[in-house]
């Protein structure tokens, strides 16, 4: 005899599915927001991928989390948009992040310079 699961039950699986994307959606933009400057650092310092993962958590850290997490979310209800206008919100979210990094570095004049 096959068991088949009542309404109750789907609706018990789903509420579990629901919960459990919601926590990976929030830790993947936790995640995100503290390692916001890891490629920049990369690129930058020329560091490998654990040592500039900690050095963006610091900078995170250092400069205001909650801050970064506003400018995280940001990004993405821009990048949302997506199809064509991805051409510009792309590279606009990319100019965001290095303009960030440089101004959490100390180094915002050479922003300005640019």
């Amino acid at each position: 005899m096959i068991c088949r699961p009542t309404g109750a039950a789907r609706l018990d699986d789903h509420a579990r599915i629901a919960g459990l994307a919601s926590i990976t959606i929030v830790g993947g933009i936790l995640l995100g927001t503290i390692w916001l400057y890891v490629f920049p650092l990369m690129v930058d310092r020329g560091i490998g991928l654990g040592e500039a993962m900690r050095t963006s958590y610091e900078m995170v850290r250092r400069a205001g989390f909650w801050e970064h997490l506003a400018l995280v979310i940001l990004l993405m209800v821009v990048n949302s948009i997506g199809g064509p206008a991805a051409l510009v919100t792309v590279p606009f979210s990319i100019v965001a992040v290095v303009v960030a990094y440089h101004a959490v570095e100390g180094r915002g004049d050479a922003v300005e310079r640019a």
